[in-house]
Parts: C-alpha cells; structure tokens; sequence
C-alpha cells in the first residue's frame, strides 16, 4: 500500500456559528440554511419588514412557520452528528406565535429519534405557553443514554392555522467532565474548550484507539524507566511498523464541524530500530459524502529518542464528512511512535504574542566639571511616552555599565534614544551603547542548567534484605521545600476558596499591612493585635511559615502622625516599646522579620535619633528573639532604573551596619519589577551574593494588563531566583485579584479563575517536582537526582 498524497492544510477562516452552539444558523441570519419545515411552509422575516399582526419586533431575522394543518407540524433540525450518549444538553429558544388564537397556546420542544429496527420514539424537552404579540424564551433539557441512527430536534404545538414564530434556538452541552470526569465529556464541536479526543492521555486504557496498519500497546515506562510519561502516569506506543504510514489512530467522526478551524496539539517522542531523530506528522484522513478521500497535513516536526516533543497544527474542512479520523504517522518503519496526549479543540484567536522585552547597555565615563556625583541614564521617547531605559550613578573618571529594560506594546511612529543627566557643564562620554530584543528562551535553556545543578542533588536508595535485583521502582515528590510564599491581608483568611488555593500552593506567608506599627498602633497607645493572631494562628494551623513584614519603615510618608510628632526623647522610648512590644508577643513565631524597610529611599529614624539607630534596632531585636532571621529590604535593587538603589549601594548599606555590629541575618529584594530582563537581575544578584548573605525576594509582583505578558514576565523572574544559589526564597506580593496593592499583578481573578500568570506558576512548581522510574541493580541500589523535598 502506498502512502497517500498529503495536501497541506494551513490556517483558515473561522465560524460564524456560537461557539457554545450546536445549532447551525441559530439566528437565521443566514436564511433557512440548516433547516427544515415538517409538513409546511416556513419563510424569513427580517426586521424591517416585520410580521402582518406582530406589533413587538425581535432585534434580527426571525422564522415564520405557517400553513399548519396539524400540532405536531413546525421547523426542525438535524442534530445527530452533534450530541453524544451520556451528556446533557440544555435547550433555550425565542418562540411566539401570531394568527387567531385567543388567550395562550403551547410552544413544544422535541427530539425525534430514529432507528433502522424499531420504532421512531420522540422525548419531550420541554414546553411554554405563549400568547400574540410577546416573545418568549421555551427552556429545558435532555439526555441520551444511547445513540439512536438519527436525532430531530424540532418546535411544535401550536393549534393548527396558529403560525409558530422562532427568533433563535440554542443547544449547549455539559456533561459529568465539568466535575472532572474526562471519560463522558461532551463533543460536539461547538464548544470551545472541550477536547474532541476520547480519551486523550490514555487514562482510560486503549480505549477509542486504534493501530493504523500496525500495533499499539499502553505503557507506564519503556526503556528499562529511562522514558516515562511527560504528562499523566502512561503512554501509547505504535509498534511493529513496516511502513511510514503506520501509526496511531481515532476516528472523530461526527465531533468535527466543517468550516470551524480545530488546533490539534500531541505530545510524541521516538524509539527503537537505532533511528535517533525522524520527522513525526500528524494527518487528518477524510471521506466526503460522495465517497472520495482526502489527506489533510496538520502538522510535522522532528522528533528525537530523547525527549518528549509538542506536534502542534491547524486544520479546516470545507466539506460535512462522512467520516474522519486523525493519526499520527511519519518514521522509518520499525520505529515505535510514543504518544503521551493528544488534544483537538476549537482554535481560539489568539491573544498577539507579547513585545519582547528591550535590554539596553552602554558604558559611560564622567569628564571634567563635576563637583560631586553625577546621575546618568538612557531614556527613549516612544511617541508621547518617556521610558526610562536605566541609570546609575558616577561619582569618579571610571567606565560604568548602564543595563535597563523597557517594553513597548504598541508599534510607535517615532522612537528618541536620549543619553542624558550630569549637570550642565559637565562633560561624559558613552560607549557600547546597545538597544536589543531579550531572546528569553535562550535564556530559559540556561536557567534549566543552572537550576539542575542549584537545586537538586543525586540520590541512591539502598535496598536490604531478600534479593531485590530488578524490581522496578518509582519515585514521586509531593513537596518541594523551597520557600514559595505570598503576601496576605485579614480579610483574605475569611473566604475558604483563597484559602484552599494558599495553602494548597504556598508554604510561606507574608502580612500586607497587619504587623506594621501603623496598623498596631494608629493611635498612641491603642493597640490592635487581633488580625495578626488571626492570621498567624491560620498559618500555623496549616503549617505555614511566617515572615514578619516589617518592624519599622524608614520612608516618613508612612510614619503615623503621633510618632512624628514626638520629641527625640519620646520617639526613642517608643521606639524600644515598639521592639519589646512586638517581638516578646511573637516570640518564636516569626521566622525572619524585614527590620527597618527601605532604608535606601528613607531616613525618617535615623534623621530623628543619628545614625547608630539602625544598627541599634537590629541589636535590640535579635536580643528579644534571637531565633528570628533579620533581613534589611529594599525595592528596585535588582532592575538597573534607580541610583537609589543599585546593589553597590546595598551592599555598601549592609557593610555598613555589619561594621557597626547589626546582625544583618538576610538581604531582601521587594522585585515590583517591570519588563524583567534576566541578565539584569542575575548581575544583581551576583554582587550581592559577595557578602554570603540568604537573599530572599520578598514582595515579588509583575503588572501588565495582558495577562500573557504577565505571565511571561513572572517567568522570568522565578527562574532567574530559583537558578540562583543565593536565593533562598520567593514571596510574591500577593495573588489574588481585587486584594493587591498593585494593579494588574494578579494570579487568580476575582471570581476564582486562574489566569496566565497564575498558570504559569503553578506550571513551574510542578516542573520543580522529581519523578523518576527504574529498576534495582545489582548491588541493590537505586540512583536518581531529584530536588530537595519530600
């Protein structure tokens, strides 16, 4: 047999049909197409020209039934290829009525069921009683528990010469899949989300698949544990292929719609016959209803015997087939083709792939005329924007490097690079100046490296006692100990779903605002612990650990009014009062405390008391509860845009107050960051990882309206501090929409639904999971490396 010609199938156009709809022209804006009258007359009505005696009209094109003779008589559509045993479905139609009738008349919805060997059986949907001149909406529902040879569905009921009126009819499925049963999920093709794939990880067995001219057997590893599933516990396999059309297989028949393009995605690898890389394709096998066959390429790529790849393509059909079914062919023959999912939905538009972050570098030098440091920095005018594209400060005749980053979304008509800053008079050269898209996926493949190495180590479990050579072993982490933590307020804790998602999905907890002095003390005096222990008794009840955010604040906006107004005398003794207050209360409970938060943008206590009262708090805090971690904590440390902050500045801060005999126990960096750009950070990072300190992020949070961008740049930066070996904790500053201090940072919506971004982090603390599979050898040991946890 040879193998068929493959006809390329690129993008097409998409449906005018609802995408939740399984009733073609639903509005009969295209006419009668799709539909037919049962023993009578049936014609369109537009809007302008209206129905003789139907004052009120509908906002479009509505059906006008007549010429009845019979109840029974009405319009009906043939729906056999769009429902599936097992679902239920839910109907809502417009309907009225117009003609002699006094008072109200029943509008019915039925199915008509055929079948070649018995009787023709008719279910009843559901029934409204309707009178002239109004519209009305007729609802009900159904469900089959077999397939009959043809479904009907129609609308009846009317006395006879009663002319039946029908705006438009929908019929949306929902099956026991919305409770996370894949196994009866609906499939009718108009609906978005669902998979039209029976069984498309292989958790049922083979079942709904077949061998295209060859074998295919279900695994849980192959290769003696070295090729284990990468989604799901098994695998299919098509083996024994003598040719290159030989491959896996589903018919799809009757879950495809013609003119809706469909995204198919699969998982697939390959094995055996010494083949190390061959070309995977999957192909769309079509019989038209005259019987003629067509070949569909949706999509190849080149596989390896190495890891798992995505195939991933479109495809349209012009034509109602009369059979369908995908596959998966391509290789040599004798080369397995390993599966481990296949998808097939309606294909979303999709959303514009985010602009690439912009890096900017360039090297400058300060001349003659200057007094005393000098700012520089890149900016750029984008139309009416100015974007700040880094800056630093210079206070000798070195080179200094500028790095920075900046995003634009909108393509703009003028672009400025402006190099600018010292005073006037004062000369500066620049070099090296660069403007440049970030290639994030190179990046990426060297933060996978570099996180193998941090974060896991090798592992051999030694096995005693009877002969244990070759028994087969798996090895699932449930808990990855790495510190994953995010910010919280008082009133979260009282509904149960964000609750249910923190604990589930953090292990570290940080408090908004509950624990700062203003909160505790708005008033001299008047103190308000309740929300902190409600929350901490939360955390501990759930095993969660705890940061203490924060002791003081240096920046004096976010003093309280009574603490500036006291004396110096005064503001040192509540000062003290504030220390023992706190920490003799929580003693123990805390694990770190941020001590004096963003002392390089404030100076409201050191103004007030000189400068020996940072360190001063620091000693007196680690005397009352010398088991908590004390961190100093600072914002745009790590991005290049504030001279403020650059990490020689932090680090000369920390130097600073080591020498004056603070226990500085941790270095944290807030990270509201903006267009992150990973060697940025990692540069960050790397000076302050000198002074052999933990670093922690402690408030990280990214902004962008779209939520791909979002959750592109989140990625970034929890791979570039999970790859680092100074970092020894995340916290992100909330997670929650509607309970975040910065807009459009959110992982969860407000109702619930996670986002790109929230998916992006759940996607990689389960890449941050060990699973490994093997056999004992011969000297009962069993080698794997894995992440630290349990």
């Amino acid at each position: 047999m040879q193998n068929p010609q493959i006809v390329n199938q690129g993008m097409a156009g998409s449906s005018d049909n609802s995408a939740t709809n399984i009733i073609m022209n639903h509005d009969f804006s295209g006419g009668l197409h799709s539909w037919h009258p049962n023993c009578c007359d049936c014609f369109v009505v537009s809007t302008e020209l209206g129905h003789p005696g139907f004052l009120k009209k509908p906002g479009g094109n509505y059906a006008v039934v007549s010429n009845r003779k019979e109840c029974w008589q009405g319009l009906e559509q043939d729906i056999t290829n769009m429902v599936s045993p097992g679902s239920t479905y839910y109907v809502s139609a417009c309907v009225g009525v117009s003609g002699p009738i006094q008072g109200l008349t029943d509008v019915l919805a039925t199915l008509r069921l055929e079948y070649r060997d018995s009787p023709i059986g008719y279910l009843f949907i559901g029934k409204i009683s309707v009178s002239k001149e109004r519209w009305e909406k007729l609802e009900g529902t159904f469900s089959l528990s077999t397939m009959p040879d043809r479904i009907v569905f129609f609308l009846e009921g009317p006395s006879p010469g009663v002319d039946l009126l029908i705006q438009s009819v929908v019929i949306t499925c929902s099956s026991p899949s919305d409770l996370g049963d894949t196994s009866n999920r609906c499939h009718n093709t108009g609906v978005r989300d669902e998979n039209i794939i029976l069984n498309p990880k292989f958790e049922d067995g083979l079942n709904n698949w077949s061998g295209r001219g060859c074998k295919i057997v279900l695994h849980d590893s192959m290769a003696d544990g070295k090729i284990v599933p990468q989604y799901g516990k098994v695998f299919a396999s098509a083996t024994e292929r003598t040719q290159s059309w030989n491959g896996i297989q589903q018919d799809i028949t009757g879950r495809v719609q013609r003119k809706l393009a469909y995204e198919a995605v699969a998982v697939v690898r390959i094995f055996g016959n010494n083949v190390t890389s061959a070309v995977v394709q999957a192909t769309l096998w079509v019989q038209t209803p005259d019987l003629r066959e067509q070949y569909i390429g949706i999509a190849n790529l080149q596989a390896t015997d190495k890891d798992w790849v995505q195939l991933q393509g479109k495809f349209l059909l012009n034509v109602n087939p009369k059979r369908v079914v995908i596959y998966i062919e391509g290789p040599p023959a004798g080369t397995d083709i390993l599966v481990n999912s296949f998808v097939v939905k309606h294909a979303e538009k999709i959303p514009p792939s985010p602009p690439p972050a912009i890096e900017v570098s360039a090297w400058v030098k300060i001349g003659y005329g200057a007094t005393g440091p000098q700012n520089v920095n890149v900016a750029l005018g984008v139309d009416n924007q100015w974007v700040n594209g880094g800056e630093v400060e210079i206070s000798n005749e070195r080179w200094h490097e500028i790095g920075g980053s900046f995003r634009i979304e909108k393509q703009p008509s003028k672009v400025m690079v402006y190099v600018q800053g010292p005073a006037p008079g004062v000369d500066f050269k620049v070099a090296g100046l660069q403007i440049f898209p970030v290639d994030r996926e190179a990046r990426f493949k060297h933060l996978r490296r570099q996180t193998d190495k941090i974060r896991k180590r090798d592992v051999t479990l030694k096995f005693s006692g009877v002969d244990s050579s070759g028994t087969f072993v798996k090895v699932r982490q449930t808990q990855n100990t790495f510190p994953f933590g995010s910010c919280m307020s008082r009133s979260n804790i009282d509904n149960e779903d964000f609750v249910r998602f923190f604990v589930k999905n953090f292990n570290w907890a940080v408090f908004g605002n509950e624990l700062k002095w203003y909160w505790t003390e708005a008033q001299q005096g008047h103190f308000n612990y309740r929300d902190a222990d409600e929350m901490l008794d939360m955390c501990i009840k759930n095993n969660i650990e705890t940061r203490g955010h924060c002791i003081f604040w240096e920046v004096e906006d976010t003093v309280q009014s009574w603490v500036k107004a006291l004396n110096k005398n005064d503001l040192k003794k509540a000062v003290q009062n504030r220390l023992t207050g706190l920490l003799t209360r929580y003693k123990g409970k805390f694990r770190h405390y941020d001590m004096n938060n963003e002392m390089l943008h404030g100076s409201f206590y050191q103004d007030q008391l000189g400068k020996d009262i940072r360190a001063n708090m620091f000693k007196i805090a680690n005397q009352i509860d010398p088991s908590a971690t004390l961190f100093v904590n600072d914002y745009h440390v790590e991005d290049g845009n504030d001279t403020r902050s650059s990490p020689e500045k932090y680090i000369a801060q920390i130097l600073d107050l080591q020498e004056q005999g603070a226990p500085v126990g941790g270095i944290g960096i807030q990270g509201h960051i903006d267009s992150p750009v990973g060697p940025i950070v990692c540069s960050a990072l790397d000076k302050l990882g000198i002074l052999g300190l933990p670093i922690w992020f402690t408030e990280l949070d990214v902004s962008s309206i779209n939520e791909y961008v979002r959750g592109d740049d989140l990625e970034v930066m929890l791979r570039e501090a999970y790859a680092h070996p100074a970092v020894e904790g995340i916290m992100l500053w909330g997670s929650c929409e509607l309970f975040m201090s910065r807009d459009n940072a959110h992982l969860v919506n407000a109702e619930g639904e996670l986002n790109e971004a929230g998916k992006r982090y759940l996607a990689l603390k389960e890449e941050w999971l060990t699973g490994a599979r093997g056999h004992i050898n011969e000297q009962g040991e069993f080698t794997f490396r894995g992440f630290h946890g349990i």
